[in-house]
Formats: structure tokens, sequence, C-alpha cells
């Protein structure tokens, strides 16, 4: 299950899971576009992005610091 933590003004949302039996957080992250969602999923506190779809690699280095 995921909480929703934060959504920025371009309607960016952040959700975040309970911490997990290995110590990490898993953090998902979905943007509203035309058709659908982009999204990308990390784990806390390695921060390495998957199922990243319609992220630059720019936004995801904002994606990090932010996280």
């Amino acid at each position: 299950m995921l909480w929703s933590y934060v959504q920025l003004d371009d309607g960016t949302q952040f959700a975040y899971s309970e911490t997990r039996d290995d110590g990490t957080v898993r953090v998902a992250v979905e943007r509203p576009v035309d058709f659908g969602f982009d999204h990308a999923e990390c784990f806390l506190p390695a921060v390495k992005w998957f199922n990243v779809e319609g992220f630059s690699t720019d936004e995801l280095d904002f994606l990090t610091e932010f996280v």
C-alpha cells in the first residue's frame, strides 16, 4: 500500500510505502500527461530508479534531490 506524500504545481505526485522488512521504503512518482501518466519508482535510501516511463535524466535528477 502507498500513501500520498506531496503534489507539485505541475501535478506530479509522490507516494510512499511503509518501511519494508529490509529497511527500505518504496517511492512512486506519477505525472499526468495526455492519455495517461509518466511514472517512476525507487527504493530509499539507495534512490535507484526503476519502472521509469516518460521522465528524462534531468527530471530524474530533480526527483532524486527532492526525495
